[in-house]
C-alpha cells in the first residue's frame, strides 16, 4: 500500500499498567505503518512510564512525553502540539484497536474526499467481555447531518476516539483544561463546524472501548458535571444561533444532561440543593414542545417539573 501521509496517534496515559501493553501492541502492529505514536505519560504513579519508555526503545515511531499529572485534556493538548501528521487520531490507553483501524479510517477519508472519518466501536468491561456495539450505518454526511448525529448519539458517541481527522481541522481547537466530563464534545462540535464532509461506517467495529467502574462518568454528581452542563449549554446556544434547523436536537441534548444529573443526585443522595438549579435549566425550554423523548424520559421530565417531591420519594425507596 502506498503510504504518503503521516498520521499522528495521540495517547494520554495515566495509571493503566494493567491495560497499556494491549493498547500499545494494537497500535504498533497497524497495517498502515506511516504513523507517529505520541504517548503522554500524565504523571503515572504505576509502571506506565516505564512501559512507554520500553516501547519507544523498540519502535522509533514512538515519542514519549513525561509530565506532571494535570488531566487528560492537557495531556491531549500536549500531544496535539507535538503532532506532525497530516491526520490525527486519539486512542485512550485502556482501550485497543483492530490492526486495520488506521488504514480503514484513512481510506474512508481518501475514497470519499472527507476531512473526518468514524468507525464502529465495541464496548467491553474490565475483564474484556463485550457489553455493547455501535448501531450500524454507512454514510457520507454533511457537517449539519453529522452535528445532528452528534446531538442524537444514535450512531456515534460524542468522544474524540474512534475517529480520524485532518490535522487542519484541529488547528487552534484545544481541549479545555481541568475538565474531565464533556471535554470531548466541546472539541467535536467545534471540529464538525469546520468540516464539509464526514464519512461514517460503523459496520467496521475497529475500536474497543473499555468501561471501567472507577471512570469519572461512573460516579455521582459533582463539580465535573457542573462544568459539563456549562459546556453543553454553550454548545446549545452556538447551534441554535448558527444551525437553527438543529435547535430541537440541541435543546433535547441539553435537557437530557440536566435530567441525568438530577437522577444522579437522587441516586446517591448528595448535593440535593442543586436539583432546583438543574430544574430551572429544564424549565427554560419547557415551552418548546417539538422535541421527542422516550416514554421513561418523558415521565422523569414531568416529575421533575411538576412532582419533584414524588420523584425524591421514589429514589429514596429505591435506595433503601
Amino acid at each position: 500500500m502506498k503510504e504518503k501521509e503521516l498520521i499522528s496517534v495521540i495517547i494520554p496515559v495515566y495509571n493503566v499498567e494493567k491495560y497499556l501493553n494491549k493498547c500499545l501492541n494494537s497500535i504498533v502492529s497497524q497495517t498502515y505503518t506511516n504513523i507517529e505514536i505520541i504517548l503522554v505519560d500524565d504523571g503515572s504513579t504505576d509502571s506506565c512510564g516505564i512501559i512507554c519508555d520500553e516501547f519507544s526503545k523498540k519502535d522509533k515511531r514512538i515519542k514519549v512525553i513525561h509530565k506532571e499529572n494535570e488531566g487528560v485534556s492537557i495531556a491531549r493538548n500536549s500531544g496535539i502540539e507535538m503532532a506532525k501528521g497530516d491526520y490525527i487520531t486519539f486512542i485512550d490507553s485502556d482501550d485497543y484497536v483492530e490492526k486495520d483501524y488506521i488504514e480503514t479510517l484513512y481510506n474512508m477519508c481518501k475514497k470519499n474526499n472527507s476531512e473526518m472519518s468514524i468507525c464502529g466501536t465495541i464496548n467491553i468491561n474490565e475483564s474484556g467481555k463485550i457489553v455493547g456495539k455501535s448501531k450500524k450505518i454507512n454514510k457520507n454526511m454533511t457537517n449539519v447531518e453529522a452535528l445532528q448525529e452528534l446531538l442524537e448519539e444514535k450512531y456515534f458517541n460524542n468522544v474524540v476516539w474512534a475517529k480520524l481527522y485532518k490535522l487542519s481541522l484541529i488547528d487552534n481547537i484545544r481541549f479545555k483544561e481541568n475538565i474531565r466530563i464533556a471535554e470531548d464534545i466541546d472539541v467535536i462540535y467545534k471540529v464538525l463546524d469546520k468540516t464539509t464532509k464526514v464519512s461514517i461506517d460503523t459496520n467496521n467495529t475497529l475500536y474497543y472501548y473499555r468501561i471501567r467502574k472507577n471512570s469519572v462518568t461512573q460516579r455521582g454528581y459533582n463539580n465535573d458535571w457542573k462544568k459539563a452542563i456549562e459546556i453543553i449549554e454553550k454548545m446549545t446556544n452556538f447551534i441554535i444561533e448558527k444551525y437553527p434547523r438543529l435547535k430541537k436536537y440541541a435543546i433535547k441534548r441539553y435537557i437530557k444532561i440536566n435530567v441525568f444529573c438530577i437522577c444522579q443526585i437522587l441516586k446517591y443522595g448528595e448535593h440535593v440543593e442543586e436539583i432546583y438549579i438543574l430544574k430551572k435549566n429544564i424549565l427554560k425550554y419547557k415551552k418548546d414542545k417539538y422535541y421527542k423523548f422516550k416514554i421513561i424520559d418523558k415521565i422523569k421530565i414531568f416529575l421533575i417539573c411538576n412532582k419533584i417531591d414524588l420523584l425524591k420519594k421514589m429514589y429514596s425507596l429505591k435506595n433503601s
